[in-house]
């Protein structure tokens, strides 16, 4: 996670830095016509550098609690057993997934300015639909993510038993329509 966290940074700020200072040639017309989309290219690049830095601040707490339950042993209010299998679920690991949707996003900011400065007619699309509709799509996808993920944390397929889930009438309010049809 140090080493994701790190490059992240390095994507930031040395490819910012490389296309804001240039005084000429291909990288000057990329900031020129691109600026938007190289300045949300380095802030998604800096928000994947959060997420793995939080997921590895995330990781050394399990291992933290799992080595405790270990030197504890039967005294442990939860068992090392507990503790691995929680960490093993998919809400742990969401900060690590989120970190790199945002590098791909990074990635793909970046790359639509370049796309611009070498291909004039894309200049003329407006922002909302190569930014902002991209950024607003990559925000409704990490959410649907990170609802699944933390509600079947240790299912094998979360996303087959969420979609089952939205299947299967619910039989709590098929219960209350019965109830109701009784009582009139």
């Amino acid at each position: 996670m140090g080493l994701l966290s790190a490059f992240s940074v390095a994507l930031a700020s040395f490819a910012t830095e490389r296309i804001v200072s240039a005084e000429k040639d291909f990288l000057k017309n990329v900031w020129v016509v691109g600026r938007e989309h190289v300045m949300a290219g380095a802030a998604t690049a800096m928000l994947a550098a959060f997420f793995f830095y939080l997921q590895r601040s995330y990781l050394a707490w399990y291992y933290g609690q799992i080595a405790l339950a270990q030197c504890r042993g039967a005294t442990s209010p939860e068992s090392i057993d507990e503790w691995l299998t929680s960490a093993d679920g998919w809400d742990t690991w969401l900060r690590y997934q989120t970190g790199f949707i945002s590098l791909v996003l990074s990635f793909m900011s970046y790359g639509y300015a370049v796309a611009e400065a070498v291909n004039p007619s894309l200049r003329v699309i407006p922002l909302q639909w190569t930014l902002w509709l991209p950024l607003v799509v990559t925000l409704l996808f990490v959410a649907l993510r990170w609802f699944v993920l933390v509600r079947f944390a240790q299912e094998e397929e979360p996303f087959t038993v969420w979609w089952k889930s939205l299947r299967k009438p619910n039989s709590s309010s098929s219960g209350r329509a019965k109830s109701a049809r009784r009582s009139t």
